[in-house]
C-alpha cells in the first residue's frame, strides 16, 4: 500500500495510508510526497487523492438572448360608405370626417414611435447590465488565477526552504546531534567499570526515531577490553534523552560515539549511504 507524506505549512508529517489521510483535512493545495516522486507536488495532482476534497468549478455566466419584438400595427379597416347617400352628402360633411381621421392616425403613429423608443431604451439597459456582469466575472476569474499563482509560488518557496534545512541538518549532523556520558565509577585495582548514564541531545527541529551509541571499554594498557551498543528511541526535537551503559569487569575508561541515526521526518539515515554526493545520508 502506498504511504504518503504531507506538509502542514510547518513540518512534514506522515507516513499515512489512504484511509489515514481522510482524517488529515486534506485540501487540493496540500503538499504531498510519496516514494517514487522526485519532488513534492500538490494533492490535486495525485489522481487517487482527488476524492478526499471537493474541487468546485465556476460555471460561465448565463447570457440571455434578447429577441427584439416589433409591434404589429392594427389591421386597417376601410370605411364602408353607403353609395346610396353619396349623392346627397354635402362637401362640408366629407371634410369634417377627414380631419379627425388624420388626427387619429398621427396620434397612433406617435404612440407607436414612443413605444419603440421605450423598448429600445430597455434593451440597451439590459445589454449594459449583462456586459457589466461579464466584466465582473472576468475580473473575478483573473483575481483567482493570480491568487492561485501566488500560492503555488509560496508552496515552492516553502518546499525549497524545507529541503535546504533538512539537507543542512543531515550533512552537518555532528553539530546538532551530540552524545555525552557520565564519568563512570572505575576499580583501578582489579579493573572494571560500573554502569553509567549516556546522554543524547537533539538540536534539530525533527524527532529522532533511533540513535545508537557505540561504547568502548579500554584497559590500562590502552587495549580494547569490551564494546557495547545501546539504543535510544524517540529523542524529541530540541531536547535530550538518557540511556544507561552496562558495567564491565574490565577497563579503566570508556569512549562513547554515535554509530547510527534514523529520523523519518528528516529523511535521515546514518551511516547508510542512500543519497548522492551532495546529500549522502538522504533516505526515503
Amino acid at each position: 500500500m502506498r504511504q504518503f507524506f504531507i506538509h502542514n505549512g510547518q513540518s512534514e508529517i506522515g507516513p499515512f495510508d489512504f484511509d489515514q489521510l481522510k482524517s488529515q483535512s486534506l485540501t487540493k493545495d496540500t503538499p504531498v510526497w510519496y516514494e517514487g516522486m522526485e519532488n513534492w507536488t500538490t494533492a490535486e495532482k495525485v489522481e487517487e487523492l482527488k476524492t478526499l476534497f471537493n474541487i468546485k468549478s465556476i460555471p460561465p455566466p448565463l447570457v440571455k438572448q434578447i429577441v427584439e419584438t416589433k409591434p404589429t400595427p392594427p389591421n386597417f379597416q376601410p370605411t364602408n360608405y353607403n353609395t346610396s347617400n353619396a349623392t346627397t352628402e354635402t362637401p362640408a360633411k366629407k371634410k369634417s370626417f377627414f380631419v379627425p381621421a388624420v388626427l387619429g392616425g398621427i396620434i397612433v403613429l406617435g404612440s407607436l414611435i414612443g413605444w419603440l423608443v421605450y423598448k429600445n431604451s430597455q434593451n440597451s439597459s439590459t445589454i449594459n447590465t449583462l456586459q457589466e456582469q461579464v466584466t465582473t466575472q472576468d475580473n473575478s476569474i483573473q483575481t483567482q488565477q493570480n491568487q492561485d499563482a501566488e500560492k503555488e509560488a509560496e508552496r515552492q518557496r516553502i518546499n525549497a526552504a524545507v529541503t535546504e534545512k533538512n539537507m543542512k541538518f543531515r550533512n552537518n549532523f555532528e553539530n546538532y546531534i551530540k552524545v555525552q556520558n557520565q564519568d563512570p565509577s572505575v576499580d583501578y585495582t582489579l579493573g572494571g567499570i560500573s554502569e553509567f548514564n549516556v546522554y543524547v541531545s537533539n538540536e534539530t527541529t525533527y524527532l529522532l526515531d533511533q540513535v545508537d551509541i557505540y561504547i568502548q571499554y579500554i584497559r590500562k594498557n590502552g587495549e580494547l577490553a569490551q564494546e557495547k551498543t545501546i539504543s535510544l528511541f524517540n529523542v524529541p526535537a530540541g531536547s535530550s534523552e538518557t540511556g544507561i551503559a552496562p558495567s564491565s569487569v574490565n577497563g579503566v575508561k570508556v569512549t562513547c560515539s554515535i554509530s547510527k541515526i534514523i529520523s523519518k521526518k528528516m529523511h535521515f539515515c546514518f551511516p547508510s549511504d542512500n543519497g548522492n554526493s551532495e546529500d549522502p545520508y538522504f533516505c526515503k
